[in-house]
This record gives structure tokens, C-alpha cells and sequence, in this order.
């Protein structure tokens, strides 16, 4: 049985500890929200109500079709 060397293991084990300290953590997180999510929330604000509207539409059609392949599914298989 050949032995196994703990010291890659443990030297790996430290690298990835660093990625969950919470200053790295804290770090993420803004770069986050200040890329991704303000200026999101910023084009979001500042389109039109009509472009909500249109977004909505768009999302409660694809759920339409989702749930209309679903059913679909589910009833293929009770069948079977």
C-alpha cells in the first residue's frame, strides 16, 4: 500500500480556506453589487413601464410553456 503525503493535501486545504475568510467573502460581495447587480437595478429603473410590462410578458409565457411541457410529461407517464 503506497503512503499517502498529507502535505499536498494539507497545503491544498489552506489555499482554498483563504477563498472562505470573511474579508474575501466581503470582497465578492462588492464586487458584486458593484458590477452586476447596481448597474442592473440602474437600467431596470430607469426603463420605461412599458419595458416591465414587456419583460413580464416574456417570463409568464416561457413559465407557460414549462408548465404546459410539464403537464405534458407528466401525463405521457401516467399513461405509460
Amino acid at each position: 500500500m503506497p503512503s499517502i503525503s498529507l502535505n499536498p493535501l494539507m497545503a491544498n486545504g489552506h489555499q482554498q480556506v483563504q477563498h472562505y475568510e470573511p474579508g474575501q467573502i466581503v470582497q465578492q460581495w462588492h464586487t458584486f453589487l458593484e458590477q452586476v447587480a447596481l448597474p442592473a437595478y440602474e437600467r431596470w429603473r430607469t426603463d420605461p413601464a412599458w419595458r416591465h410590462w414587456q419583460l413580464i410578458q416574456a417570463r409568464l409565457r416561457s413559465y407557460c410553456v414549462r408548465t404546459q411541457r410539464r403537464l405534458g410529461r407528466a401525463v405521457f407517464l401516467r399513461r405509460a
